[in-house]
């Protein structure tokens, strides 16, 4: 990335929050979950494109983020913590 676009130490910012998204998103508890969290994102930010404007693809990211952690709060392939 740093061939196309000018590098500076805060480049990975606006990357950095979508990464913890996906990892959120699979479970933490799985490297596996991890990777199928970002291809659902990666296919939420394409899709949206599509019906959104490109500024809110993000939005349409933490609301489908937020919509899966209310049904299943331990992520997709995450494994259920003990209850306290």
């Amino acid at each position: 990335m740093a061939t196309y676009r000018p590098f500076s130490p805060f480049f990975g910012e606006s990357i950095i929050i979508i990464l913890f998204a996906s990892v959120v998103l699979g479970g933490m508890t799985s490297v596996t979950g991890a990777v199928l969290g970002g291809l659902i994102i990666g296919l939420i930010q394409q899709l949206s494109s599509f019906i959104l404007p490109t500024s809110l693809q993000n939005v349409s990211v933490f609301s489908a983020l937020v919509l899966c952690l209310y049904i299943l709060p331990q992520g997709i392939l995450g494994k259920k913590g003990r209850a306290v």
